[in-house]
């Protein structure tokens, strides 16, 4: 299992790579939504303000992705 201190993802979620975060709206539909992270506390924490779509879904349903860019390798 992969953690937020494994050296690869820490790399990630300490520089400034964008992030993709796709929750399930209530039809059923995908709101992908671009966000920074961080580790904070030894957590992922994933940027966000009240009233925003996606963290409305979440609190719905739990079931969320995070895809983080590489900004040094948009490739990988």
């Amino acid at each position: 299992m992969t953690s937020v201190q494994d050296a690869p993802v820490a790399r990630l979620l300490t520089e400034r790579n964008p992030a993709v975060c796709p929750t399930l709206n209530e039809d059923g539909s995908i709101h992908p939504t671009v966000v920074w992270v961080s580790v904070e506390h030894g957590r992922l924490a994933v940027n966000s303000a009240a009233g925003r779509r996606w963290p409305i879904n979440l609190d719905r349903d739990l079931r969320i992705t995070v895809l983080i860019e590489d900004e040094h390798n948009p490739n990988a």
